[in-house]
C-alpha cells in the first residue's frame, strides 16, 4: 500500500520522518532506566534538598547521557511530525489544523530543551542543594505542561489532518486526536507530591508512552506507504483508492 507521494524527493522524505518517529522512542524508553528506581527514576517534588543533590552527585554519567537521549527523542519528535504534515499535504490542501502541526511540535522541543538545559546547570555542575532543587521544580512544569500540552496540540491537530487525507488509515486518524487527551491531562499529575503518580514517577510517565506508541504506529504507516506514484495518473482518485484498501 502506497500514499500519492509526487516525486522520489518527497517519497524519500517521509521515509525518512517514518524513520524518525521509530528511532524517538529508543531515547525516549532507555532514559526511564538509566538512574533512580523503577517507580522513582527521577527526583521527586517530595524529596529534601539533600536527597535531591545527591541523586545528581551519585550518577552524573547517566544523567548526562539521559539528557542527550532526552533531547534527541525529542528532536525527532519534530522532524516525525514534519513528515506527517508532508505527507497529509500529498492529497489536501493547507489548513489550520496542517499549520499548527509543526509550530505545536518545536513548541514542545523547545520547551523540553529549556528545562533539561536547567537540569544540566544545576544537577551537573555542583551547585547548591537550593539551586538543585529550583531546577528540578523548574524542569517537571516544563515537561508536564510546556511538552506534553504542546504535543497533546500536535497529535489532535496531525489527526484532524489525518481524518481530511485519504493517505492515513482512518483508525490511525480516528485514534490520533484520542491520544491528545491524556497528554493534555498529564499536567494534573502537578497536584501530586509523592507516590507513582508524582510527577515523573512511574505513573505519570504514562502519557509519554502512549506518545511513543503512537510515534512507533504513524512512523510503520509513513515507512509502508511512501513509495511515489507514477506522474500523470490521477492523485486524488489513487490515494483514495489505496486509503479504503488500508482501512
Amino acid at each position: 500500500m502506497t500514499i500519492g507521494i509526487r516525486d522520489t524527493t518527497e517519497a524519500r522524505d517521509i521515509r525518512a520522518a517514518g524513520w524518525a518517529a521509530i528511532m524517538a522512542i529508543i531515547p525516549g524508553i532507555v532514559v526511564n532506566f538509566l538512574t533512580g528506581t523503577p517507580l522513582e527514576p527521577y527526583p521527586s517534588w517530595a524529596w529534601t534538598d539533600e536527597r535531591i543533590a545527591g541523586y545528581f552527585a551519585g550518577q552524573q554519567s547517566a544523567i548526562a547521557a539521559q539528557i542527550f537521549l532526552t533531547n534527541a527523542g525529542f528532536v525527532l519528535l519534530l522532524w516525525a511530525v514534519a513528515g506527517v504534515k508532508r505527507a497529509v499535504l500529498t492529497d489536501t490542501r493547507p489548513s489550520l489544523y496542517t499549520d499548527l502541526i509543526i509550530p505545536s511540535a518545536a513548541m514542545a522541543t523547545v520547551a523540553l530543551l529549556a528545562g533539561n538545559g536547567l537540569y544540566w546547570t544545576a544537577g551537573l555542575r555542583g551547585l547548591s542543594p537550593e539551586f538543585t532543587r529550583l531546577a528540578c521544580d523548574l524542569l517537571i512544569p516544563f515537561g508536564y505542561i510546556g511538552s506534553l500540552v504542546s504535543v497533546a496540540i500536535t497529535l489532535f491537530c496531525a489527526g484532524i489532518a489525518m481524518r481530511r487525507s485519504a493517505v492515513f488509515p482512518k483508525w490511525l486518524a480516528v485514534a490520533t486526536p484520542w491520544t491528545a487527551i491524556p497528554l493534555a491531562s498529564a499536567q494534573f499529575f502537578l497536584l501530586a507530591d509523592t507516590g507513582p503518580a508524582a510527577p515523573i514517577s512511574l505513573i505519570s510517565l504514562i502519557p509519554y508512552l502512549l506518545l511513543y506508541l503512537w510515534l512507533a504506529t504513524t512512523g510503520i504507516v509513513m515507512l509502508r506507504r511512501s513509495v511515489p506514484i507514477t506522474p500523470g495518473t490521477d492523485l486524488r482518485a489513487d490515494v483514495a483508492a489505496i486509503g479504503k484498501q488500508g482501512g
